[in-house]
């Protein structure tokens, strides 16, 4: 979407509220501040986690820090930065290692701050983005095209922000729809979970509460989805996986790690099934042999006689291999089939 001018921002907070103007201000200060960190924490390697708060990371920074932007309204100038500009803008930015705080306009945070030019603008483009998630908003207030978020206030695990925002009729903006949507995705998949549980036999709790935090989950997931993969105590016994036999016993459906040692199993179960059809299509009786062949052993014997050195000691190896089967041996009838073929093409049979 493109980005609403100083003015249209102007002319859409005044016909809010007085909560609604403070609560958009201060998110949008805050938002600002959480993409300086962002930024200032990628350039030295610090990983950020989802329970780490602001504090905690400004002190693992040891620099420059965001400590408030200022607006002083659209068109006026009341601000001031280091350099002597009058400012509508400003920002005001902590140095923890001097103990300095200055004053600064965009243009000046480069002379100021001495960050890197590349992460400089990494900081300038995480406010953009912060600017334009603010006239998203905004522009949805304007027009009134957005629907009513009340539905989302059962979900306990909602960010008290984002409650104030939907308790103050703010609309949220598309990014927050989809965070707030996979909260209520998660919130009535626990209910569904919660209806599975109390569902569950006393034997089957038994297994249930021997498993991890991850793993109940998945079983109460799968049973929910009605995805999961169930087999009878036979089949599992017969596997001999512990595992495996003791959620059949019970009537639970496989864990991913079960339907590993499940699939492995039926593989190895197949590649046996397979070679045994091999060595089966190998074997054959002298009855079958004779039926199969007579007119081929017939031609071969009234061609004996002209037949090359080497065609007749395969000849030979045929005959040894029929004279082998017919006193109750076995052969290796695919070994049998190549040899025969080698003479048939060879007498053009």
């Amino acid at each position: 979407m493109r980005a609403l001018s100083q003015r249209e921002v102007e002319d859409i907070m005044s016909s809010l509220s007085e909560d609604q103007r403070s609560y958009i201000i201060k998110h949008t200060k805050q938002s600002k501040k959480s993409k300086w960190i962002e930024t200032l924490a990628k350039k030295k390697g610090i990983v950020l986690s989802e329970n780490m708060s602001l504090e905690v990371v400004e002190d693992k920074l040891d620099e420059w820090m965001l400590v408030d932007v200022l607006d002083g309204g659209y068109g006026n100038r009341p601000y001031e930065c280091e350099c002597g500009k009058s400012l509508r803008f400003q920002y005001i930015v902590y140095h923890k290692g001097d103990d300095k705080t200055y004053k600064l306009g965009e243009t000046c945070f480069e002379h100021y701050t001495d960050l890197q030019p590349e992460v400089l603008k990494d900081i300038l483009k995480g406010f953009h983005h912060v600017d334009l998630e603010r006239d998203e908003i905004l522009l949805k207030l304007k027009q009134k095209r957005y629907p009513d978020l009340t539905k989302y206030l059962v979900i306990d695990s909602i960010p008290a922000e984002l409650k104030k925002q939907i308790q103050l009729l703010i609309p949220l903006s598309n990014s927050q729809l989809g965070n707030i949507q996979h909260l209520m995705n998660e919130h009535d998949l626990q209910i569904k979970r919660n209806e599975v549980y109390k569902g569950l036999t006393s034997q089957q709790l038994l297994v249930f509460n021997s498993l991890d935090s991850k793993e109940k989950v998945e079983v109460l997931t799968t049973i929910s989805n009605r995805t999961g993969y169930l087999v009878d105590k036979e089949d599992a016994e017969m596997i001999g996986d512990p595992g495996i036999i003791q959620f059949a016993s019970v009537h639970l459906p496989l864990l991913k790690r079960h339907i590993k040692i499940f699939k492995k199993f039926v593989e190895e179960l197949e590649r046996k099934e397979w070679e045994d059809a091999k060595e089966r299509a190998r074997a054959v009786d002298y009855a079958t042999l004779i039926e199969n062949h007579k007119y081929h052993f017939k031609k071969l014997l009234e061609l004996e006689n002209v037949m090359s050195p080497g065609l007749r000691q395969e000849c030979e190896e045929m005959k040894q291999s029929i004279k082998s089967i017919k006193n109750g041996g076995t052969i290796d009838y695919e070994s049998f089939s190549v040899i025969l073929n080698n003479l048939l093409t060879a007498l053009k049979i």
